[in-house]
């Protein structure tokens, strides 16, 4: 969302009416969630990046042959507003180069003290799966919060067959019970921050059109490990005995999610 070409938004927030249910609604008994809280996240942005966002908005706009807008001053002068560097990443299908992938993993790479992320769909590709190992192998603090309830509920059982890598290698993996966790944030180091539409899955990467801003600044990160924490205190971590002893219809679950993973 960009408005007057000044404010701009992105993140994982959609336009629905699942919004508006309150916290304290949780996960009905049903697991319907259309009634539940949703957990997300998105980030207001203001100064020259915001003409980033409306480029692309343009772009995007054009290729799906909208018709021709009015004239107005969409690209008003931004000044500069605060500290924190943004840089933009839109990806559509069928790009040679994943920029926003790409830029992620270098960060994930490049981490010397703490890689903390959260993901409404956690279904990674295998070369994100093997970087998070990777780093949480080098005693690197490695933390996930994922969904126990989701829309796309085999993206979670997808997700459960792979913990046991993830936990072997030392990182943390929570689980948000009491919502449905819809928002995509990653923080390195307490300075590199991510927040956007991205999962960490194949089909933000391959087939989907997504926007994300990366933003370089203590300010930031922050606020991101921040709320980071609160979804960490709200959550169940699941340990390498437990995710062990899962019960032959979890494994079951998890067997049939790992044919559709591909489409994730």
């Amino acid at each position: 969302m960009v408005v007057d070409g000044r404010v701009g938004f992105t993140g994982g927030i959609n336009l629905d009416k699942v919004y508006e249910n309150p916290a304290s609604t949780g996960i009905p008994p049903d697991d319907d969630t259309r009634h539940a809280y949703w957990r997300d996240t998105a980030v207001r942005i203001e100064g020259p990046a915001v003409a980033e966002l409306q480029k692309v908005f343009f772009g995007t706009w054009k290729q799906q042959e909208g018709p021709e807008v009015a004239p107005a001053q969409y690209f008003p002068p931004l000044p500069r507003t605060g500290v924190q560097t943004v840089r933009i990443i839109a990806s559509s299908p069928g790009e040679d180069r994943p920029l926003y992938y790409i830029s992620l993993l270098a960060a994930i790479l490049s981490a010397t003290q703490r890689v903390w992320l959260s993901s409404g769909y956690f279904v990674p590709p295998h070369q994100e799966r093997e970087d998070l190992y990777k780093t949480a192998r080098a005693n690197i603090d490695v933390r996930v919060v994922v969904p126990s309830h989701s829309d796309v509920q085999p993206a979670v059982y997808a997700a459960r067959a792979a913990y046991g890598d993830l936990l072997g290698s030392g990182a943390h993996i929570y689980e948000l019970r009491n919502a449905v966790l819809h928002s995509k944030l990653t923080t390195v180091d307490g300075v590199w921050s991510v927040v956007g539409s991205s999962n960490l899955d194949r089909r933000s990467v391959v087939f989907n059109n997504e926007i994300d801003a990366i933003i370089l600044g203590r300010n930031t990160a922050s606020q991101v490990e921040e709320i980071l924490r609160q979804d960490m205190a709200m959550s169940h971590e699941i340990t390498l005995a437990e995710w062990r002893q899962r019960s032959l219809a979890e494994h079951w679950d998890e067997v049939k999610a790992r044919l559709w993973e591909y489409w994730m």
